[in-house]
């Protein structure tokens, strides 16, 4: 009888010789470690257990995916969105750990499903994406000309609006390389 207690290191099998009187038998024996199947995966959001988020278009959320048992062969794990066009993922360099991107607002009741799996285990998470809130822009500054045939007036960042003085016409505004320029 013979009993593996540990695997061989890789390349090293190890030689068994039985010996009866003059005759001698070898035999090479390569012990190979027992697989550990996956049972199951959870994804985390700051240490914790979680199934759904929301987020606003811009944000990123950082997962991460726990594979059991701690023992299991093959702990690989991949992500998967189901829409990449709304939240996109991004493998970190260290196994498990994942970068969500939130690219633009879902559709109402169409949340995107982010799925991790690992050894033919899987988990999902739900993520609902809402619009980003604009910020207020500056109005703008602008300059006017000097005199009465208005040389070097010019526009920058925004709107110029007035009633015209007597004798003035209509004023033009024409953009030209991202500025708005006014011109009478």
């Amino acid at each position: 009888t013979i009993t593996a207690n540990k695997a061989t290191k890789e390349g090293q099998p190890v030689t068994i010789t039985a010996t009866a009187g003059e005759k001698t038998a070898t035999c090479t024996v390569t012990v190979k470690a027992a697989t550990v199947a996956v049972t199951g995966v959870t994804i985390k959001v700051n240490g914790s257990e979680s199934e759904t988020a929301t987020m606003t278009a811009g944000e990123e959320l950082e997962l991460t995916a726990e594979v059991a048992p701690e023992n299991a062969t093959d702990k690989t794990v991949t992500w998967e969105s189901s829409a990449t066009e709304y939240v996109s993922v991004t493998p970190a360099a260290e196994n498990g750990k994942a970068t969500i991107t939130a690219n633009k607002a879902t559709k109402e009741g169409q949340p995107v499903t982010i799925t991790a799996t690992a050894g033919g285990q899987s988990a999902t998470f739900t993520i609902t994406v809402n619009a980003a809130t604009p910020t207020p822009r500056d109005g703008g500054t602008g300059t006017g000309g000097t005199g009465d045939d208005n040389e070097g007036g010019n526009q920058t960042g925004g709107n110029q609006t007035g009633g015209n003085q007597p004798g003035e016409t209509t004023p033009t505004t024409q953009t030209t390389n991202n500025a708005i320029v006014v011109s009478r």
